[in-house]
């Protein structure tokens, strides 16, 4: 396990072994012999917190997750054994009455952090920000340089590792998706807080490669009760070539296998997002419906899920393709 703080110095380097089918667990708040001594690092010591990018290698395959906490929620996404030149995260939000990046009354904001996966060149990253609803490119923000294997963030609400004034332009009623280019390899980790409610959600960005003509998504939901929302999901789909996607097809399956609804013949341009909520869309699947959500097209696409429960939390995953 290699540690890159936002510098781009690697400040750690910690080695330990999982038997075969085994599991290790990592918590970086807690002192122990496979965990970084933070007061060892130059840039804890003049920040008073650390924050950076893993990088873990191994003479076998494995997986890895990552859960980040703060004060009052948390997120979790999957570690990514690849990358590419052009990444996409479906899904993002700038949503704010008072839109104060140090106060303000904020209803949701997204951080997309972006990883140079070269060991040996620096990456120079645009990121282009779509409308939802318009397809228009609403922000570009060009020529971010990353150290080899270093990552920085991109805040909508403070700017992370850019200005704050940066996001004004996308106001404060602002859904949409981020694109991600590079002239190297890099990787994408996608979140959204909703402070107001205490609730987020994360994902790992996708490229082309992950894409796929047919996109499966496990866990769908519509519970209401009286006019109550207890539970739903966001779809998000986004086509991440160049070419229009015709003949989109979005089929509802319930738990038995039956088929519940359909949205056919859908089109998705070029780098474009079609969305589903089934709270506000709707579809007649019941008051208490559960299931899966099955997405075909002559294109491929990637897909992202939100799911929120009341106001109590909001979870999310990529759409599994082929």
């Amino acid at each position: 396990m290699t540690y890159i703080n936002r510098n781009g110095t690697q400040d750690f380097s910690i080695q330990d072994s999982i038997p075969v089918f085994g599991q290790a667990f990592y918590d970086l708040n807690t002192s122990g012999p496979k965990i970084p001594v933070w007061t060892y690092s130059s840039f804890f010591n003049s920040n008073g917190y650390w924050t950076g990018a893993v990088i873990v290698t191994s003479d076998q395959p494995i997986t890895a997750m990552l859960t980040n906490y703060w004060n009052n929620w948390v997120v979790a996404y999957d570690g990514v054994s690849s990358g590419d030149y052009k990444v996409f995260s479906p899904s993002a939000e700038r949503r704010c009455t008072n839109c104060d990046p140090n106060g303000g009354t904020w209803q949701g904001f997204s951080v997309t952090t972006v990883q140079n996966l070269s060991a040996y060149s620096g990456a120079y990253v645009t990121l282009r920000y779509i409308n939802s609803t318009t397809g228009n490119t609403d922000l570009t923000i060009a020529n971010q340089y990353l150290a080899p294997r270093a990552a920085k963030g991109f805040n909508t609400r403070t700017g992370g590792d850019v200005s704050a004034s940066t996001y004004n332009v996308l106001g404060g009623a602002w859904v949409g998706a981020v694109v991600v280019e590079s002239n190297q390899q890099v990787a994408v980790a996608q979140y959204t807080i909703r402070p107001t409610t205490l609730i987020a959600g994360a994902y790992t960005g996708v490229h082309a490669g992950m894409a796929g003509v047919s996109t499966y998504l496990p866990a769908i939901y519509q519970i209401e009760s009286g006019g109550n929302w207890n539970q739903w999901s966001i779809i998000r789909i986004q086509n991440p070539g160049t070419t229009t996607a015709n003949n989109v097809d979005i089929y509802f399956y319930d738990q038995a296998g039956n088929l519940t609804w359909q949205i056919l013949d859908r089109t998705i341009a070029g780098g474009a997002i079609y969305s589903h909520n089934t709270k506000n869309d709707n579809p007649p699947l019941g008051h208490n419906w559960t299931g899966s959500m099955l997405i075909t097209s002559d294109r491929p696409l990637v897909a992202v899920v939100e799911t929120l429960h009341t106001d109590d939390w909001m979870a999310s995953y990529n759409g599994i393709s082929r």
